[in-house]
């Protein structure tokens, strides 16, 4: 009797194996692609986040020790805006290579406090931090109400 053996590969067995290799590289290579992308978009929130937070808590931390949130946007300006005056801005902090454009606002407290207190007394802080993803741009927006402490009332009263 004469049988054949099967010795090697068939033509059959390598275009099955080429079609499998074919459909899982790109499948693997948009998986790639796609947690690449959620990464740098995860990395670049957080850090818009954290410069957002460190503002605020510069600022909070200043309201604290300080008798005028007029004080407060002049050393904000300085550190992280212009420097020409104090109020609204914008500026830019670079971070990681990325270039983040800060803007902060300030907004009359008459709307969030229920007392007849002065305008540098007590503001509402916005921060917005705008960064890069892809084509495109992204930004998160925080805010914050900040009370001068142990501030007096015109009658020399504690507020």
């Amino acid at each position: 009797m004469n049988l054949r053996k099967n010795n090697g590969f068939s033509g059959i067995d390598m275009a099955i194996s080429v079609l499998v290799i074919l459909i899982l590289i790109p499948t693997t290579i948009g998986v790639v692609y796609s947690l690449g992308q959620y990464k740098s978009r995860l990395s670049r929130s957080a850090s818009s986040i954290d410069i957002a937070v460190e503002i605020l808590e510069e600022a909070k931390g200043m309201a604290a020790d300080c008798t005028d949130l007029d004080e407060v946007e002049t050393y904000l300006n300085e550190k992280y805006g212009d420097g020409t005056s104090s109020g609204n801005f914008t500026g830019t902090i670079n971070k990681d290579d990325i270039t983040y454009k800060i803007e902060v606002t300030y907004d009359n407290p008459s709307q969030y406090v229920k007392t007849d207190i002065k305008t540098h007394l007590v503001k509402k802080v916005n921060v917005k931090v705008t960064y890069p993803l892809g084509k495109d741009t992204k930004d998160i927006e925080i805010s914050e109400v900040l009370q001068v402490k142990n501030s007096l009332n015109e009658e020399g009263n504690e507020i």
